[in-house]
């Protein structure tokens, strides 16, 4: 499965948090999923640009992990991201998120992604939110599935 992999992901394979530590052995199951070839996961310029605005050591961590695990950038057609980037901010609802998350959404329905995989469950896997981006979508003529879920609802059962 060719997935989009949202700035949140990244960080979680560092997350020494104890109340995290599933989301954190979840994410590397994923990624290491990605590096294995059993899914494609890309990231964006997008999430480059967020790691770079991050301070360090973060932001000198989460750069090398993404190029340890060779994660490629999302190809996009440009003119239906502006499209969808422009499409949502008209929308009241999807107004109140941060750009950030507008371009995540816009880049991943511009794309040939199948997946979104996002630890942002506020925001990006909110049904709400995507019902609104669902309708932004389907009138501009996009009818992908939404899939936008925690990396853990990409790992197929069984041993990794």
């Amino acid at each position: 499965m060719r997935l989009y992999i949202e700035t949140s992901v990244i960080g979680f394979w560092f997350d020494r948090l104890k109340r995290n530590r599933d989301k954190r052995r979840s994410t590397r199951r994923f990624l290491v999923l990605c590096r294995r070839g059993i899914h494609q996961g890309f990231v964006s310029n997008l999430v480059v640009d967020e790691i770079k605005d991050s301070p360090d050591p973060f932001r000198s961590r989460d750069l090398a992990l993404v190029a340890r695990l060779k994660l490629p950038l999302l190809p996009f057609d440009r003119e239906v991201f502006a499209h969808l980037f422009d499409g949502y901010r008209e929308v009241p609802i999807l107004r109140r998120l941060p750009e950030a998350d507008l371009e995540h959404l816009a880049l991943f329905g511009a794309s040939d992604a199948e997946g979104l995989a996002t630890w942002n469950l506020s925001h990006l896997t909110n049904q709400v939110n995507l019902e609104a981006v669902r309708k932004v979508n389907h009138a501009q003529g996009i009818e992908k599935e939404l899939r936008v879920a925690p990396p853990e609802a990409f790992i197929p059962p069984g041993p990794a």
